[in-house]
């Protein structure tokens, strides 16, 4: 089970600053299951952001795309018609779904609208591999949708490799 709880709205504005067009990506799995990241959520989370940009003088287009799973690479070619049409991706899936989100559109910022506290992710047939750290502090739009603490051999957020 994915457990996630969703970052606050002033820390999502903030990486919106320069953005007009949004696509909300929700999750239908684990998050979803959680409360945090399902359709409603995607839908309640548009219409904050969309008020908390007119207040502060500017307008957010905002448009939510609901997937089955994030974290299914097969999945997410159903949302890229939408994410053309976007500046930016808001992921409310756990950590493993922001990644394979930024895998997918590595055009595209992603940021993750939620702070993940467990992870995995099917790599193959009977294979898994931890894919986020569960700090519970979500960086991934800092560093490309790579999780430094479970992709780095170190698990270094700040190493040698950059």
């Amino acid at each position: 089970m994915i457990v996630a709880e969703a970052k606050p709205l002033e820390e999502l504005l903030a990486c919106l600053e320069e953005s007009r067009r949004a696509l909300i990506v929700s999750c239908s799995g684990c998050t979803a299951v959680c409360l945090t990241g399902g359709a409603a959520q995607a839908t309640s989370l548009a219409s904050r952001l969309k008020i908390a940009k007119r207040i502060n003088g500017s307008d957010l287009d905002v448009e939510t795309a609901s997937l089955l799973r994030q974290c299914e690479p097969e999945l997410l070619p159903a949302i890229a018609d939408r994410c053309a049409r976007a500046d930016v991706l808001i992921s409310l899936a756990c950590g493993v779904g922001v990644q394979q989100l930024a895998e997918a559109y590595p055009d595209k910022w992603i940021i993750p609208a939620l702070n993940t506290t467990f992870a995995g992710s099917y790599a193959g047939e009977g294979v898994w591999e931890e894919r986020c750290g569960l700090c519970g502090n979500c960086v991934l739009h800092l560093t490309g949708g790579v999780c430094p603490v479970t992709r780095c051999a170190k698990g270094l957020l700040n190493g040698p490799c950059g």
